[in-house]
């Protein structure tokens, strides 16, 4: 489409570049990394051949050789198998309530596990590929109430299904998978929980994210293979996007912004506001913070068009926003 869109306006004069001019979403790029490493996760060949193709480019998974048991869950997909549990239980309104009815009898019963924990009283949740985190939410889930679902499928009314109960060493594994899945949850949550324009923050967040998955395979090396090609796919859609001089006139127009919001001028000025009005809880002293923002807001549209500046991108590994990534970890 931005191809077409460039042709049409070149064919009356007009410059347009179809790489400099896209704004990719940045919680969908993520998505398309998680579901890339979702699909190698079942991949765990120890060919070279094999490996020399590989669209992620990672080591042999040594550490999947010493533990068969995990290796085997992996290439059984147990992301799907977990998918699978999650539909059948759902299956009808039914089922449903006896699950829900399950986990109340437990904790009337003074709880689940060894710690005897009550559990909330919650539905399986079913994942969709096209919806951002729905992943991660399920596992989470079927982690969550795992006791619950185990004695479930025990009971005489879900012979048929009980088959698909989960193993000790699959909820192992969905377990580290939902320690990678919540690294790009938490970074995508923290820009679609912002109020204000995040352009600026969008190469900070691939920067951060990429080192934080880098830092997790090494945590998680029998995953290290999935781990790998969602940063492989996260480092391709960077490059395309530092193709797009926005973002660093973003950034540079963010410092700015910032700077001048926080100037001793700004502070003193919205002071004089509030109190040359009746109160903070005032009528007058609202309409005059409206028209403060309103003025900000004008000034910064007005210097986006007018100002000019000289760019270069920056290179790979020199951003660095750990206080931000924290601040979504807590």
């Amino acid at each position: 489409m931005m191809r077409q869109i460039m042709d049409a306006l070149r064919v009356d004069g007009i410059p347009f570049d179809e790489d400099g001019n896209r704004i990719r979403c940045f919680p969908h790029v993520v998505n398309i990394a998680v579901q890339t490493a979702l699909k190698y996760l079942s991949t765990t060949t120890f060919d070279p051949a094999v490996l020399d193709d590989f669209e992620a480019q990672h080591e042999n998974p040594e550490a999947l050789k010493q533990d068969a048991d995990y290796r085997t869950a992996l290439e059984a997909d147990v992301v799907q198998s977990a998918r699978q549990l999650v539909e059948k239980c759902r299956a009808s309104g039914l089922r449903r309530e006896e699950f829900a009815e399950t986990i109340e009898d437990g904790n009337s019963q003074g709880g689940w596990g060894e710690n005897k924990k009550p559990l909330r009283v919650v539905s399986l949740l079913k994942d969709m590929e096209i919806r951002w985190s729905s992943t991660f939410l399920m596992v989470d889930r079927v982690l969550e109430l795992a006791p619950a679902i185990d004695s479930f499928m025990k009971k005489d009314k879900q012979h048929s299904i009980a088959y698909l109960a989960l193993r000790p060493t699959e909820l192992q594994v969905l377990a580290d998978i939902r320690k990678f899945l919540q690294v790009p949850h938490v970074v995508q949550e923290l820009v679609s929980a912002e109020k204000t324009p995040t352009l600026s923050l969008v190469l900070p967040l691939y920067e951060q994210l990429i080192v934080m998955l880098d830092n997790l395979a090494e945590q998680l090396p029998k995953l290290a293979h999935a781990i790998k090609a969602a940063t492989t796919k996260l480092e391709e859609y960077m490059e395309k996007t530092r193709k797009t001089p926005m973002h660093i006139f973003a950034m540079s127009k963010f410092q700015v912004l910032r700077n001048n919001l926080q100037s001793n001028a700004v502070a003193l000025q919205f002071s004089t506001i509030l109190s040359s009005s009746s109160g903070c809880g005032s009528t007058g002293a609202k309409n005059h913070i409206k028209m403060l923002d309103l003025w900000f807001t004008m000034w910064y549209v007005i210097e986006c068009f007018n100002y000019t500046v000289e760019y270069s991108l920056p290179s790979r590994r020199c951003l660095s926003i750990e206080g931000l990534c924290a601040h979504g970890e807590n």
